[in-house]
């Protein structure tokens, strides 16, 4: 067994069945809303697949876990990690990749639905740091005491979560904060203009499972 394989990915203390349930039904979400394979040059990113960029390949994919000589996300055993090892990536690889940084390390499995469907999403769109610092600011908008915009899913950010969940409507103001950081990019950079359709439209899914 390699890195490659989501069985592969420890679980944390505390994950149960039923966050097992969650992760199946979140990942089967985001394999619909991510594309197949794509090398657009004008992406930053490289060659893309099920949302894994080249760029996060590259940084993430060099563990050799079962000791053969490869990089576990190195699929054609050519010594290196490029465009084809993207193109090759099947659902199970991309999960072995999503589960652990995506989910569990950034401890997003501890965020109650729907707001972990949201996250997450945004997680693999903007980063996570970038997810979270757009949670913080939704949360922010339900009153003091403020939340600190870091970026780092704490326990005051978790209360802050469970509160402003009680006081309105918090899925609604992701969406919001996720439309205008989209917005934001196309201001600094005007060839992402022709994304821009593409990234409101995942904004107002964004929570969205089914």
């Amino acid at each position: 067994m390699n890195a490659a394989d989501p069985a592969f990915v420890a679980r944390p203390t505390g994950w149960t069945a039923d966050h097992e349930l969650r992760w199946r039904l979140l990942y089967g979400r985001l394999l619909k809303t991510e594309g197949p394979f794509v090398n657009d040059p004008k992406d930053p990113g490289g060659a893309t697949k099920y949302g894994v960029s080249l760029r996060f390949l590259v940084i993430n994919g060099l563990i050799d876990a079962d000791r053969d000589g490869f990089a576990d996300f190195d699929l054609d055993r050519d010594g290196d990690i490029d465009a084809l090892d993207v193109k090759l990536l099947t659902p199970a690889n991309a999960e072995a990749l999503y589960l652990p940084k995506f989910f569990i390390e950034t401890k997003f499995w501890r965020l109650p639905a729907p707001i972990d469907a949201a996250i997450f999403d945004l997680g693999v769109n903007v980063g996570t740091r970038t997810a979270v610092r757009l949670l913080q600011r939704a949360v922010n908008r339900f009153g003091p005491p403020p939340l600190a915009t870091d970026g780092v899913l704490g326990e005051k950010t978790f209360g802050g979560v469970a509160e402003a969940q009680r006081t309105g409507p918090l899925l609604t103001e992701i969406r919001n904060e996720a439309a205008a950081h989209y917005r934001w990019l196309v201001s600094r950079n005007g060839e992402l203009e022709r994304f821009l359709g593409g990234w409101l439209n995942r904004a107002k899914e964004l929570g969205r499972v089914a």
